[in-house]
């Protein structure tokens, strides 16, 4: 039922966060009782201990997860007596759960789920009705909205919240296209500008778009970057829209955002910008950017699955993707998802909060990783350049195996890397953003993706990278 990583704060205690692969009951927690007196506060549905100060224990009841954090020279009896009480079998760090694969999604932080918890219990109201109950539910949402809207320094009525990433990227695309293509025929644009290192989202609404008679261009890539000086070429008369991600998902890279936008805003032409991998990494000020449509998702920055939201500057510039009823401005039918957008909202204003600090733990995760590749003297390089892409992300080429070997290797021993994009990863084929990026195909098949999160510890990390000796050093031995 449970399992535990260990890492240790800066208060040098002993932290234990133990997870639960199905909700932890009341009655599981009252095993607790021995340790401490257990208050339950019904609402929330979260708990509080009052023990003795030589350990702490915080977490949620029908939840996934809580920690210990032991500051008694005593700790080993005491986890010892943790384990036993939860029916943990003791379990070698070789073979701990360590997830390495934040861009492609986040575990839920305890304090998003606590505010989730009463919309998916009591305040179950249709946002829509115009009872007391739905109308409680509405504003909730309209908070939630204001929440999203503060991170991204926009006005809440230029948001709508969608599905994810994927329904903001396709609306802003579409949205954009469709009012030119049918409802403006006079209008002569008929080109939109992006790059082969986008998001599938992206590229494969481009290419549906090309069917309905668009031109498609893609800017050269140089290090990771769009070439800004093709760019202002091609934004022209016959430029409808651009549309690039802000920082790129398989490497990190950010792009000059401030730059794109003043080059295209010289046009009439329209710009998007995919903000999936930046939120809660970088600030984004859209009063501040001249941005047209701007797409986010909550998944991404420890919020719930299933939402995302799209930024829209003028609602002029829009029209509905799905139609039904009058929800989110008229510009996407359908019942809210009510518990995702709190979700969302809770989320955003958290990562606004700590992104100084979650930004300062990643440059040191990343450093130390790096370290400790070059100590074991493991045959590898990186396939971007750091001083270029946010600090989330290490794209390695590994000279001595293959990517897909290597990857299932280390999930053998509990470590989750992944090739690059989730979306893209049953695919067989070396990875796209790599091979426009001119990474040759051989090396592109010889490399993964590491990317860190605010839970990523250094234990963790060393422990990845002792592994990964490993496996190198038994494929030698197997040669000889």
């Amino acid at each position: 039922m449970f399992r535990k990583v260990v890492q240790v704060d800066c208060m040098k205690r002993r932290v234990v966060k133990y997870y639960s692969t199905i909700p932890m009951s009341t009655q599981a927690i009252t095993r607790f009782e021995k340790y401490g007196e257990i208050v339950i506060l019904p609402l929330l549905k979260t708990y509080k201990v009052n023990i003795p100060h030589q350990f702490l224990i915080q977490g949620i009841v029908d939840g996934y997860q809580f920690s210990v954090s032991y500051k008694n020279e005593n700790w080993q009896e005491l986890e010892q007596q943790f384990d036993c009480d939860l029916e943990i079998a003791q379990q070698s760090s070789e073979n701990a759960h360590i997830y390495l694969d934040y861009n492609a999604t986040t575990p839920v932080d305890p304090r998003v789920v606590q505010k989730m918890m009463p919309f998916l219990q009591d305040l179950y109201g249709n946002p829509s009705s115009a009872h007391s109950m739905g109308q409680q539910v509405q504003n909730c949402i309209k908070k939630a909205r204001q929440q999203v809207a503060a991170i991204l320094d926009c006005d809440p009525q230029q948001l709508i919240f969608t599905s994810g990433g994927t329904e903001s990227i396709n609306h802003a695309l579409l949205s954009a296209t469709n009012r030119k293509r049918f409802f403006n025929q006079e209008n002569k644009r008929h080109k939109i500008i992006t790059a082969k290192t986008e998001h599938s989202a992206t590229l494969k609404t481009c290419d549906f778009l090309k069917n309905w008679g668009f031109d498609i261009e893609y800017l050269p890539i140089i290090d990771g970057i769009v070439s800004l000086e093709v760019l202002e070429k091609l934004v022209n008369d016959d430029c409808l829209l651009v549309t690039l991600s802000y920082i790129n998902n398989e490497v990190g890279t950010i792009q000059p955002i401030e730059k794109i936008a003043d080059i295209v805003n010289k046009s009439s032409a329209k710009l998007h910008i995919d903000a999936v991998q930046a939120l809660g990494k970088v600030p984004i000020s859209t009063k501040k950017i001249p941005i047209d449509f701007l797409s986010v998702s909550a998944h991404k920055i420890y919020g719930p699955k299933g939402i995302g939201a799209l930024y829209i500057k003028n609602p002029n510039d829009s029209s509905p993707l799905l139609c039904g009823g009058k929800q989110e401005y008229n510009l996407r039918g359908g019942t809210e998802n009510v518990v995702g957008i709190i979700g969302m909202g809770e989320a955003c204003q958290i990562a606004q909060r700590e992104i100084d600090k979650n930004n300062c733990h990643l440059h040191t995760i990343r450093k130390e990783f790096l370290k400790l590749l070059s100590q074991k003297n493991i045959n590898s390089s990186l396939n971007h350049n750091l001083n270029l892409s946010f600090p989330s992300t290490l794209n390695i080429y590994f000279a001595d195996i293959d990517g897909d070997t290597l990857m299932i290797m280390l999930n053998e021993k509990g470590i989750i890397v992944s090739r690059g994009s989730a979306c893209n990863a049953h695919a067989q084929e070396p990875s796209p953003v790599l091979l426009a990026m001119a990474i040759p195909t051989t090396q592109a098949q010889k490399s993964l993706r590491f990317s860190f999160g605010k839970y990523t510890n250094n234990d963790e990390i060393r422990i990845c990278v002792e592994t990964i000796d490993k496996i190198l050093q038994s494929l030698k031995k197997k040669v000889t």
